[in-house]
Order: structure tokens, then C-alpha cells, then sequence
């Protein structure tokens, strides 16, 4: 018994050689019709060699992998508004998580988010309202003294190795708070 093969076009395959990309029809296939898993196949063209191998779907892991990167920074709210640079991130940012806080004495504490174009925080409001907290759309680090001082900031810029927070002050708060911050690329 003998096999015949077609391609896309249904003209039939006289050889058995490397087929043309061109020649493949995988739109014609059944979807798998469940989850991927690691025991699946794949097949690759090993280092663009010609060289066709498989390879099982649990190896697109260590190729695939998110771009995060944890790390910290500090800024002395005594300083003037200005910006920040912090580099070193190792990928193109697209957002950035922070967690806040002062030791200051008065608790001073926020979690924001930030794009670069919209950020947004849940920070404390201590100069309203002791021990109450609050959603602010205009930054996404926020840092209230009980004088009601402040001292904020947001991402202005988002590169290739790292990102720019843009810092403001308000009157004369004091104290160095730390940034924990999660980078995604």
C-alpha cells in the first residue's frame, strides 16, 4: 500500500525532500482542542541550519519567560522637585509596580501602578485623615507627612534598560523613603 501527499494547491508530492514553507498547509489542521502541554511537540529548524529537530513544548519555557525585575531605590524628600533615573533594569520597561514607605514616624506608606501615561495609587491621606488611605490617579508614588507636606512621584519616561520617575514637593517634608518596585517588560 502506497501514500500519496498533496500540497496546499493539491498537486501531488513526487519527492520527499524539504518541503517549501509555501508548501505547508497547517490552516487546513485540527486544532489541538485543549491546553498546550509540556509532553507537546514542536518542531524547530535547528539554529536556521536546515537542520529540522523537535522539541517539546516544556524547553519554550527557558526561550519564553516573562521580563520582571524586583529592585529599590531611595530619594531624600528634602530634596527639590526634579527626576530620577533608575537604570540597570535589563529590558525594555512597558510598567512598573511600586510599595512605598517612610519610617518618618507617622506610618507614611503607598502601592502604585504606572504606565508612563496613567498612573495610579492607594496611598495614605494621613494630613486628612489619620490612618485612612485614598485613590489618586495623578501619580503613582505618594508620600504625606502629617504637616501635610508632600512629595510625589510618577514615571515619566519608560527605556530600554530602566525608566525616569519625575518627583514634585509641596512644602517641606523631610525624611529619605524607600521605593520596592516590580519592572515589566
Amino acid at each position: 500500500m502506497g501514500w500519496t501527499f498533496y500540497n496546499a494547491s493539491g498537486e501531488a508530492l513526487t519527492s520527499f525532500g524539504p518541503v517549501a514553507l509555501t508548501d505547508l498547509d497547517i490552516d487546513g489542521g485540527t486544532d489541538v482542542g485543549e491546553a498546550i502541554v509540556d509532553a507537546d511537540l514542536f518542531i524547530i529548524d535547528n539554529g536556521a541550519g536546515g537542520t529540522n529537530v523537535k522539541t517539546a513544548a516544556s524547553r519554550l519555557k527557558t526561550y519564553i519567560r516573562p521580563l520582571v525585575k524586583t529592585g529599590s531605590f531611595t530619594r531624600d524628600t528634602t530634596a527639590a522637585s526634579g527626576t530620577q533615573a533608575i537604570t540597570g533594569v535589563g529590558f525594555t520597561v512597558k510598567a512598573v509596580i511600586f510599595f512605598m514607605t517612610q519610617d518618618e514616624g507617622a506610618g507614611e506608606m503607598s502601592m502604585g501602578l504606572d504606565d508612563g501615561t496613567t498612573p495610579v495609587t492607594i496611598g495614605d491621606v494621613y494630613n486628612d485623615t489619620n490612618n485612612a488611605y485614598g485613590v489618586f490617579t495623578d501619580r503613582s508614588i505618594r508620600d504625606v507627612h502629617s504637616s501635610g507636606n508632600t512629595y510625589n512621584g510618577s514615571v515619566t519616561t519608560l527605556g530600554t534598560d530602566g525608566f525616569t520617575v519625575t518627583w514634585s514637593k509641596a512644602g517641606s517634608p523631610t525624611g529619605t523613603i524607600t521605593v520596592i518596585y516590580l519592572a515589566i517588560g
